[in-house]
């Protein structure tokens, strides 16, 4: 049997604001992670307000779980934002663009399938309501 401790995983997260439980992690990280392939799980803590930065991923579907706080989800293609609370569940689809931005406090439990570093970033700074709306809730 694997196991992470939980004063592990928060020591983790007070550290870093992320922390990977399972997969194939290209990077190292500190906190023990159990390693897994084709498959992904970690955990966000956002101490302070923050917004990612616009981005899609090309192969893996992404669950997000609320544990506590809220975050808002911006959905390129269909232009259109979204709230969600503690105990709220969210699936992001390969190929699907989105920012997402967290009040303080919020944490979120996050899943990865297949997993694997599939993230693509892109530039947002032509444009003033997408910059705007990572700046203020």
């Amino acid at each position: 049997m694997e196991f992470i401790f939980n004063e592990d995983i928060d020591c983790g997260l007070e550290k870093n604001g992320r922390v990977y439980l399972t997969g194939n992690l290209k990077k190292p990280q500190d906190t023990k992670h159990i390693s897994t392939t084709n498959y992904e799980m970690g955990i966000s803590r956002y101490n302070s307000f923050k917004a990612e930065q616009a981005h899609t991923h090309r192969f893996n579907q992404e669950y997000n779980y609320i544990l506590q706080g809220e975050a808002k989800v911006f959905i390129f293609e269909e232009d259109r934002e979204y709230h969600f609370k503690k105990g709220d569940m969210f699936y992001i689809s390969p190929g699907m663009s989105y920012m997402v931005k967290c009040l303080s406090g919020t944490e979120i439990l996050f899943t990865k399938v297949p997993g694997g570093n599939d993230k693509e970033l892109f530039n947002i700074e032509n444009n003033k309501v997408w910059i705007n709306w990572t700046k203020e809730w």
